[in-house]
């Protein structure tokens, strides 16, 4: 498992507009490659919680992954663009689980600040008995 965690600034809707049309792609047509790009799609509100989910393999988005707060009994949902966001927690640790159907769930902790909000790249990977699957036919 592999966190990364950094502030960023969300890309309004407008931001194709001014950015290189290879910057505006369907984002199911390529991985989000940089941390810029990731950054891009993050916002750091005060007391909010902002979460991009990847495929380990591929750095994909991962729709539908869902991400759930267990100290305070809150899930929500990643968008296309892998996303989830939380809004409005109280400052201080919470501890998060995500999971998706044919990933290996993973539990971290994130630290929510009463100026800043936080930000976190999460990657969920297959697991390991799945990749290592061998078919053989006769």
């Amino acid at each position: 498992m592999r966190v990364v965690i950094f502030i960023a600034v969300l890309i309004s809707s407008d931001a194709c507009k001014t950015m290189p049309r290879a910057g505006c792609e369907d984002s199911r047509q390529r991985p989000i490659a940089t941390a810029e790009e990731r950054g891009a799609l993050l916002n750091s509100e005060p007391r909010s919680f902002w979460g991009l989910v990847l495929d380990t393999h591929s750095k994909r988005p991962l729709l539908g992954a869902s991400a759930y707060l267990l100290d305070l009994n809150v899930s929500q949902v990643s968008d296309s663009l892998g996303i989830f966001r939380f809004k409005q927690l109280p400052v201080g640790w919470h501890h998060i689980q995500l999971k998706r159907l044919g990933f290996e769930q993973i539990t971290d902790s994130v630290f929510v600040s009463k100026s800043s909000g936080a930000t976190a790249v999460f990657e969920l990977s297959v697991p390991r008995s799945v990749r290592c699957l061998t078919v053989t036919t006769t």
